[in-house]
């Protein structure tokens, strides 16, 4: 997690995807902490749930959207 941090923070990303499981674990490691913004990051498209209600959200970095 802390890589993560580190490379989002140094802009060398260019898209998150995550998958996002209707399960409360109730202790670990947030990847994004509590108050921690995405900046820089614009949606990439719409939120696709899936069966079970897992849900797929992606956000990419604006200069990676203009390349496409």
């Amino acid at each position: 997690i802390t890589l993560c941090h580190s490379l989002i923070a140094a802009r060398l990303v260019d898209e998150l995807r995550l998958f996002i499981y209707p399960y409360v674990q109730g202790r670990g490691r947030r990847l994004f902490p509590h108050g921690t913004t995405i900046s820089g990051f614009i949606p990439a498209a719409a939120p696709m749930a899936f069966p079970g209600g897992v849900t797929l959200v992606s956000w990419t970095a604006p200069a990676s959207a203009a390349r496409r």
